[in-house]
């Protein structure tokens, strides 16, 4: 997961534009490179954790056995990080991120059915959020 995000991070480099991103994190979301590594950590453990209880435990729970349960918490959940993204990407890069979201998702909801609990989708966003937060780390300490 870590590295299909640099991969594509990499790949749409030209197309995203950092300095205008760090200052929308320094600015908006007051996020600069003195706490970058406490809110890391707490997107890491914390809020990785919270998305999953949420998106694939509650929801699913709530939709037994429907086959809703698939693709409602999937799409939920790509729709939720629209909020988060929209200031940051142009349409194209913020549609291609929402649909890799929703398979993400739709992965994330099969290996929590064969386990039957939600530490595999939670371990694997985990290191999805790796990936980004070395893109963070790219942008606050290196370029």
């Amino acid at each position: 997961m870590a590295g299909t995000i640099i991969s594509t991070f990499m790949l749409l480099n030209d197309s995203i534009n950092l300095v205008a991103l760090q200052e929308d994190l320094e600015t908006r979301v007051g996020v600069t490179a003195s706490v970058f590594p406490f809110v890391a950590v707490y997107i890491l453990l914390g809020n990785s954790f919270l998305e999953e209880f949420f998106f694939r435990g509650l929801l699913v729970d709530l939709l037994k056995e429907s086959r809703l349960k698939w693709f409602l918490p999937s799409l939920f959940f790509a729709i939720y990080h629209i909020a988060i993204f929209l200031p940051w990407f142009e349409w194209s890069i913020l549609l291609l991120a929402v649909v890799g979201l929703f398979i993400g998702g739709l992965i994330f909801q099969w290996m929590n059915e064969k386990s039957g609990t939600i530490y595999p989708s939670w371990i694997i966003h985990i290191f999805a959020d790796i990936g980004v937060l070395l893109i963070g780390v790219y942008m606050f300490y290196i370029k």
